[in-house]
């Protein structure tokens, strides 16, 4: 089960997941988080959000690629399975959006995959 991510998601490959609708190209990706990150000194609306390092994963939770620095909505502790999105997707949630390129949208409760 995935909290906060709002919407039905399906299985794609290599950790992703991707919404339900057809047709859809938007992605989200599974990852945990490793760390945290202090900024001082941060672009104007960026202030007070938390931000987090990120390693993305597959469903075996092996890593599929470098870290990366994401903002977190979510609240996740260090060491919690999250699901982020990246590009113009992570900005979305911010009203005016942010200059962001990724996002955590929710906690992973727990997944169930079979290849």
């Amino acid at each position: 089960m995935v909290r906060g991510a709002g919407g039905c998601v399906g299985i794609g490959l290599a950790g992703e997941i991707t919404p339900a609708r057809l047709g859809s190209t938007h992605r989200m990706y599974m990852a945990r988080i490793i760390g945290h990150v202090e900024a001082r000194i941060r672009s104007p609306g960026l202030e007070a959000h938390r931000l987090v390092l990120l390693q993305p994963l597959d469903f075996n939770e092996q890593p599929i690629r470098w870290s990366l620095i994401a903002m977190d909505l979510t609240g996740a502790a260090t060491g919690s399975l999250v699901t982020f999105e990246e590009g113009r997707e992570a900005a979305n949630p911010y009203d005016p959006p942010l200059p962001v390129d990724a996002c955590v949208v929710a906690v992973v409760d727990h997944f169930q995959y079979q290849p």
